[in-house]
Parts: structure tokens; C-alpha cells; sequence
């Protein structure tokens, strides 16, 4: 009987933090303008990677207590209920809850017996909250990391954010024996428009997907028989259409394949989602740095971990700080990430670890990934 490689090896655990924060992934010209421009950016960018961990500090406590009042049998606060005290920990420390043992089949206590000891609800979890930063080494020259990285990391450091790992974008073309962008092309499933006859190439062998279907192509027999133009039309549209067709890669004349900005920043944010696996293993494994930069960047790791935090780079979620040029780039993540069809066994595990943590985990891999576009400026494609 014939079984996959990786059938009989287990799905390996990727350390997941509750959020991975995305401080900037910026182009050759960024970092001529040296230090000083790269601290502006920084500075632009810390208010609101501040303001991401208050929020997501915020919701991981009321998430807390909604899964405490719900094995307590209360409503949680905000619920509507209109009554004071009515969330877990209101409950617990007065003992009106069940989290404090009481059965709530008595009318009172007796009198002369000492009152029970309130029990506390344990605290919510303490946010694991991971910062990342991409490195475009891949469509051009950057300067070698011993001439750029100090002065990025001093930057950022002196903006009040530090970088805790950093990505090289061709990692996400290929890392070692592994092409990331190749496994994600293997997970595409594009989504088909009504009455697609499977006459045109599939998105994984001409390169471009889109969301929706396209304007026919003129050929001289629709000009003969003067048939009207038909405009392109999104997929589940509820009015008005928003057509997006995404390049996924181009060739030269031997065939040699440069993936598109927008098909390797998909590979970018499933690694950071800890989605991507090369069989049962993690794509990227992150690798401590200590001391001096290469002059290449081919000598640093694909992953490297800048700092001594505990917070691992893959999370549940991903929250991009990123200049407003992306955003036409990021429309295109957005419309690969619609159609990319996670493993089985990949997506149970994320299921069964966020539930086990009391994280609340979108089941669409594209609601987990979350944006702040900031300043201005012009995407290169």
C-alpha cells in the first residue's frame, strides 16, 4: 500500500505567540536617506505598535473572562444584563459565582460558621507578542548587513521598538532546500467563476490569479460575430465589483522564475501564522545572532532572532505596521491568502492549541492577518 513520506511522522508543534507585529519592510531607497530616515520611520511606527498591545492585551483579558463566566455559568461583562458585578471575577470575589464553590442550593449561611474564602479567578494570559522585521534582499541590493543592519536596529531600538527577528524576503523564494513560495503555490485551490469550462490555464500554471472572472479575451470570431464587451466580475459580488488579478511570477527567456512582491509576502504572513509547513516540519526555524554581521546576506540565517525574547515568531495572529504604498500590494496578499487551502492536519492543530489556550482563532486564514497603513508613497510591484 502506498503512504505519503510524511504519512507515518508527526505533525510537528510551532511555537505560536498571541500576535506577531510587523514594524516595516522597507526598499533600497529607504535606507539611503541612512539612520535619520530610518528612525522616522520608526517613530511612525512605535505609537502604533504601542497602541496593538493595549488592544490585544485588552481583547485576550475580555476573552479571558468571557471563557471564566462561561464554566461559572454567568454572563460575562458587557453582556446586557444590566447587572453590576455580573462578570467572573465580580462573581468569584463576592461569592454569588460558582467559582467559588458555592452550590446555590442554599438560601444563606449559617449563622456562627465562618464565611468561605473567596476564591480569585486566575489572571488572563500574559500577551506573547512578537515583533518581525522583512528585509528586501531579494529584488534588489539593500547594501551588504554589516554596512545596514546596525544602524536599523539602533533606529528602531532608539523609536522606542526593537526588532526581534529578522526575515530575509528570498528565504520566502527558497530557504535552503525548501521553496516556501513553491509550497504555498502547492496549497493554491483559485477560486473558479460561475461557468468556468477549464479552458483557461489554472493560476498555477500561467501565474496569475484573480477573484472573480475575467473580461473574454478578443479573438477574431467574437469580433465576426460582434459580440458586446463584458466587463470583469468579482466573486460573490453583492453589487459593484472590486476585479483583482495578481501576478504570481514572471520568466525570462530560460524559463528562470521571479516570484511577484505580492506572492512572496503571502509566503511572508502564512510562516509568521505558523500555517506553512514543509511536511509535518516548520518551514523557518529562527537562529540566535551574537556579535558582528556578514557581508553577505546569503551567510545570515533565512530567520534570525535579534533579541532575547521568549515570545516565538510564529503567532495566531499577524498585525502589519506598514507604509501606505503597501496597500495595493497587501490587497493582492489578501486575495492569495482567500484561496490558499491550509493542510488538515495543520488546521486542527491551530484549532485544537488556540482553543486549549482560550484564543479566539478566525477560521479563515485571511481574517487573522490585520493591517495599519501609515505615511505615504508608491509600491513597487
Amino acid at each position: 500500500m502506498f503512504r505519503e513520506a510524511s504519512a507515518d511522522r508527526t505533525l510537528a508543534e510551532v511555537p505560536l505567540s498571541h500576535l506577531s507585529l510587523e514594524l516595516g519592510h522597507l526598499y533600497m531607497e529607504d535606507f539611503a536617506g541612512g539612520e535619520a530616515q530610518l528612525r522616522a520611520h520608526f517613530e511612525r511606527v512605535a505609537p502604533w505598535a504601542d497602541a496593538a498591545r493595549r488592544i490585544h492585551a485588552a481583547q485576550l483579558a475580555a476573552r479571558h473572562e468571557e471563557l471564566l463566566a462561561a464554566r461559572a455559568g454567568a454572563p460575562s461583562r458587557g453582556s446586557g444584563d444590566g447587572r453590576s458585578g455580573s462578570g467572573p471575577r465580580g462573581d468569584a470575589e463576592s461569592g454569588g459565582g460558582r467559582l467559588s464553590g458555592d452550590s446555590g442550593s442554599g438560601s444563606g449561611r449559617m449563622r456562627g460558621n465562618p464565611e468561605p474564602r473567596s476564591v480569585r479567578p486566575p489572571p488572563p494570559p500574559r500577551p506573547r507578542v512578537s515583533t518581525c522585521f522583512l528585509i528586501d534582499d531579494y529584488f534588489g541590493e539593500v547594501g551588504s548587513p554589516r554596512e545596514v543592519l546596525p544602524g536599523l536596529i539602533r533606529a528602531a531600538e532608539e523609536a522606542g521598538v526593537a526588532i526581534d527577528y529578522l526575515a530575509r524576503e528570498s528565504a520566502c523564494a527558497r530557504a535552503g532546500d525548501t521553496s516556501p513560495a513553491e509550497l504555498l503555490l502547492g496549497r493554491l485551490v483559485p477560486d473558479p467563476p460561475p461557468g468556468a469550462n477549464g479552458s483557461r490555464p489554472p493560476a498555477t500554471v500561467n501565474g496569475w490569479l484573480c477573484n472573480g472572472q475575467r473580461s473574454p479575451a478578443e479573438s477574431a470570431e467574437a469580433m465576426e460575430a460582434h459580440r458586446p464587451w463584458r466587463p470583469p466580475a468579482q466573486n460573490g459580488v453583492k453589487r459593484h465589483s472590486i476585479f483583482v488579478d495578481v501576478q504570481l511570477w514572471d520568466e525570462d527567456d530560460e524559463h528562470r522564475r521571479t516570484w511577484s512582491c505580492p506572492f512572496l509576502a503571502a509566503v511572508w504572513q502564512l510562516l509568521r501564522l505558523g500555517v506553512l509547513r514543509d511536511g509535518p516540519d516548520p518551514v523557518l526555524v529562527a537562529e540566535p545572532w551574537r556579535g558582528g554581521f556578514p557581508d553577505a546576506w546569503a551567510d545570515l540565517p533565512p530567520l534570525t532572532r535579534l533579541t532575547d525574547t521568549r515570545a516565538p515568531f510564529g503567532a495566531y495572529r499577524t498585525l502589519s505596521i506598514l507604509p501606505g504604498r503597501f496597500l495595493p500590494v497587501e490587497q493582492a496578499v489578501r486575495t492569495i491568502l482567500e484561496q490558499v487551502a491550509t493542510a488538515p492536519d495543520v488546521a486542527a492543530q491551530l484549532r485544537a492549541r488556540a482553543e486549549g489556550e482560550g484564543v479566539e482563532l478566525p477560521a479563515e486564514i485571511v481574517d487573522r492577518a490585520e493591517y495599519v497603513f501609515v505615511g505615504a508613497g508608491s509600491a513597487r510591484l
